[in-house]
Order: structure tokens, then C-alpha cells, then sequence
């Protein structure tokens, strides 16, 4: 699901039914905001507003409303180096596949005219959520495990613990593709999500203001955010621009890099 394996652990005073009622339940979530969300679904509401919002205004749910809207924020607040409309520079590089739709690079989050749970496209955009929906679709789930004592959603490193205060996860080491090496942290807020390049020493990371940027680190960045939604975006400004600090703070949010020599640092570059 969402591209990554997704774990689901919880427990209770409950019977065993019942918490298999409740993981399931979860999981069932995270299939919805996949189908909701997914840009390799043809059959998704993201891609039905992706072929018809530049022809009239297109009603939507309200989960996707809600991470447009935030979207839309942080592409302001980030000066559009977060931006969703990126997906036509995407189809370019190869990154995502054509799903027959004109291409116009000529655009960005300006574009978007998002009215309450309207939204219409004043260019030709295409939306890709991959960088902000895996985050969603964890808070989403995890909403559905509310009144378990103890319960976490993990899709991939993006998670979300609700006892997180007394909890230490482990975060792999950059350039080391078998996770053997692991460094152990407290948990900061209740929300985790992780970027860095585990498994390419390069790879492009794609933005409006520059088209293909080749990137070479050899840092993770991590997130720790009220919610994973926004820990899953703030790892890809933190990836790309320096210029964090107070986007961080505006969002209590907390940052935490770690080296390939499993060494953690208090700034990136």
C-alpha cells in the first residue's frame, strides 16, 4: 500500500477480535486515501481532477480538499519550492508515468483556484500528492485506532505513535540499503517521516522554481510534526532548501539529520 510496506501494531484490554476489527479498519483507510490519491490510478479522483479542473470546476472530497488547501499553504509560505503541480516536469524526467494529458511546465501552485471543496485549474496543471499523501493516509488511519492505549501507523518510516512521549524508534543509516545499522531516538512529537536517498547515492528531486536539480547527500532528514502529514512535507523543503527554521517552528515541528556514519546533526548543510 502507498508504494511501501504499512505496519499497524496496537494494543489493549480488548479481545483479540477486536483489534483485528480495529486494524483492519485502518488499513481499509489507507486503501481509501490510496484510491482517492494515487496519481498511477486512472480511475482516482486526483486523476479525474487532473484531466477536467482546467475545463470547469470540479467538486471534491473533502480529504482532498483538505490537503490542497495545506498544500497550497506551505507552497506559499516555502515560495513555491513546495509545489504539487509538478507532475508534468515529472512525466519529462520519467518519473511518472503519461497518462495522455497535455504537458505545460509553465505553471505552478498559482494555478490552482481551490474554492471550499471546489477546485478549478487556470492552466493545464497536473497534481502529483506523492510527496504529502503517505503522511495523510497514516493520520487518517491512525484516527481510526482513537481509545487504544497504545497504537502505531508506520507506512515506510512515515508514523504515527499516540504514547509517543516515552517511545524511541530507530532510524536507518543513510547508504546503508540493508538497514543493519539503526539510530536509536526519542520520539519528539507524534508524528515521524523520513527522506533520504537509501537505495541511489543521486537521484533528481524535482521543483518548480528549478526543473531537475541532481542532489547528492549523504544525510537523512527527519521530521518529527504534530501530524505526519505535515512531517512528510517538511522533509522534502528541509531536502531541498536550507531555509527551514522558521517553517519548522511555525508548524511545531522539530528536525533531526543523521549521517552515514550514524552520527546526528543539528543543521543540514
Amino acid at each position: 500500500m502507498l508504494g511501501t510496506y504499512v505496519e499497524i501494531s496496537l494494543s489493549g484490554e480488548f479481545s483479540d477480535s477486536y483489534l483485528l476489527d480495529k486494524s483492519k479498519e485502518a488499513f481499509a483507510e489507507i486503501g481509501r486515501i490510496q484510491k482517492l490519491m494515487s496519481f498511477h490510478d486512472r480511475d482516482s479522483e486526483l486523476s479525474y481532477v487532473n484531466h477536467n479542473a482546467h475545463h470547469r470546476p470540479c467538486g471534491i472530497s473533502k480529504d482532498l480538499s483538505f490537503i490542497l488547501n495545506f498544500s497550497m499553504e506551505l507552497s506559499n509560505l516555502t515560495g513555491g519550492l513546495f509545489d504539487v503541480t509538478i507532475a508534468s516536469k515529472m512525466i519529462k524526467a520519467g518519473l511518472l508515468p503519461d497518462h495522455g494529458i497535455s504537458l505545460d511546465v509553465d505553471n505552478n501552485w498559482e494555478s490552482i483556484s481551490l474554492d471550499k471543496r471546489q477546485v478549478y485549474f487556470k492552466k493545464q496543471v497536473q497534481l502529483d500528492l506523492g510527496g504529502i499523501a503517505k503522511g495523510y493516509a497514516v493520520d487518517k488511519a491512525f484516527e481510526k485506532l482513537k481509545g487504544l492505549p497504545f497504537a502505531i501507523v508506520n507506512a515506510g518510516g512515515d508514523l504515527r505513535v499516540n504514547q509517543w512521549e516515552n517511545e524511541t524508534i530507530g532510524i536507518k543509516v543513510p547508504g546503508d540499503s540493508c538497514a543493519r545499522n539503526i539510530v536509536p531516538v526519542r520520539m519528539l512529537n507524534s508524528a515521524l517521516a523520513t527522506s533520504a536517498f537509501y537505495y541511489n547515492k543521486k537521484s533528481l528531486v524535482v521543483h518548480n522554481s528549478i526543473a531537475k536539480k541532481s542532489i547528492k547527500t549523504n544525510r537523512s532528514v527527519s521530521v518529527f510534526a504534530p501530524s505526519c502529514m505535515v512531517a512528510d512535507a517538511l522533509t522534502k523543503v528541509v531536502l531541498l532548501s536550507p531555509k527551514y527554521a522558521e517553517i519548522l517552528e511555525l508548524m511545531s515541528s522539530h528536525l533531526l539529520i543523521v549521517d552515514n556514519k550514524g552520527h546526528i546533526l543539528d543543521r543540514f548543510n
